[in-house]
This record gives structure tokens, C-alpha cells and sequence, in this order.
């Protein structure tokens, strides 16, 4: 009997364990995606109250980086669950990441959920950075990039968070 129950902890556990890795995020349709899925790349938080010239150096720094070269690149963005919103959100940031794929997390129309990353990573100030690689994921708050140290190589910080996943 015990047996079995370790070969059932150990079964749930392995069948669970792609879930701490998925990120799933929508499209402007709602239409769920996984970015993380046998992929590598960079979601790039925006919105809210957020730092228009970090938007500039984090674009400059994904686009020309050769580390960042081969990532698959995109934003994620929060806003009202209607399509002209939405239209209108991926607007207004269209200049600072004009490469970069755009998706949408969890509506904030929704109070009750819990399950989009804004909440999940408790983002108040943007940018954030969510790196994937190997089914892995490292979020890198505002703070860490920005607000803490003026001296901080924001390139060297994010290759050397992207070779520890």
C-alpha cells in the first residue's frame, strides 16, 4: 500500500511538473498561447505606471544584444477585455517595441482572478522582464533593473539571468 502511494506522489508529481513552466498568456482575441513550450524568450511587462525611457533601453538592449537575437520577443499587456482597447493599448506602445509580439494577460475587468501573471508576480511598476528558456521561467522586477542601483549594466544582468535557466 505504501508503495503505491509513493508510485502515485511520484506519478502526480511528474505529471504536474510542466505546469510550473507553462506561460500562458492571450491573444487579442482571448485565444489562449503558450510561450514557453519548447521555446525561448522574453515577456516584457508594460503599462500601468511604468518608465517610457527603461521601455527604450530594454528595446535597444533585446533587439541588438546577440545574446537576445534568436529569443522570441513580446509584450505583455493588461487592459479592459474589448478588442478596441486592446487595438488601442498595443498602439501607444507600438514605437518603443515595434518588433516584439503583443499579448494580453488576464483581463482586469476580472477582480476575482488570481491566475494572470500581473497578479501572480505582483507587477505595480513596469517594465518587468519574465525570461523563458528550457521550460524555465526567471521574473526580473522594475526594482532589480532600475530603481536600485544607477550603476547597473542592465545587458550584463539580463545574459547572466538567462544563462542560469
Amino acid at each position: 500500500m505504501i508503495l503505491r502511494i509513493k508510485i502515485f506522489c511520484i506519478l502526480f508529481f511528474f505529471a504536474n511538473l510542466h505546469l510550473f513552466a507553462d506561460l500562458i498568456v492571450h491573444d487579442i482575441r482571448c485565444n489562449p498561447v503558450n510561450l514557453s513550450k519548447d521555446k525561448s524568450g522574453v515577456l516584457v511587462f508594460v503599462g500601468g505606471y511604468s518608465c517610457k525611457k527603461c521601455f527604450q533601453t530594454l528595446d535597444s538592449i533585446f533587439m541588438k544584444s546577440p545574446a537576445f537575437a534568436k529569443l522570441e520577443k513580446s509584450v505583455l499587456l493588461s487592459c479592459r477585455n474589448n478588442i478596441i482597447v486592446k487595438k488601442e493599448t498595443i498602439g501607444n506602445y507600438e514605437k518603443q517595441f515595434s518588433k516584439f509580439n503583443y499579448y494580453f494577460d488576464v483581463s482586469y475587468d476580472n477582480k476575482n482572478d488570481t491566475l494572470g501573471l500581473w497578479n501572480k508576480y505582483d507587477v505595480t511598476i513596469t517594465p518587468c522582464v519574465l525570461l523563458y528558456k528550457n521550460n524555465k521561467l526567471k521574473f526580473i522586477p522594475y526594482e532589480k533593473m532600475f530603481a536600485t542601483d544607477k550603476n547597473i549594466n542592465l545587458e550584463k544582468l539580463l545574459k547572466k539571468e538567462l544563462e542560469k535557466l
